[in-house]
């Protein structure tokens, strides 16, 4: 049948980091920026998450851990 909801659109890692940086890291900012970006309403606690997991990513890479995250 019809998936319910919206379709997915994608907001990579990349797209955050580099509105973070632009945006004085304020999250509120970077989700006001994102949305007017990707046309999609982005939370600050989704940019909250995103960041965080990719903090977590880099950490690891860095221990050695070889790890398998995708960044969606």
């Amino acid at each position: 049948g019809k998936p319910t909801g919206r379709e997915r659109t994608q907001i990579t890692g990349y797209q955050v980091q580099l509105t973070f940086n632009a945006s004085n890291n304020n999250f509120s900012a970077i989700a006001r920026a994102l949305t007017d970006d990707t046309g999609v309403e982005v939370s600050a606690g989704f940019v909250a998450t995103r960041i965080k997991r990719m903090v977590a990513k880099e950490a690891l890479q860095r221990s050695g851990v070889k790890i398998a995250v995708s960044d969606t």
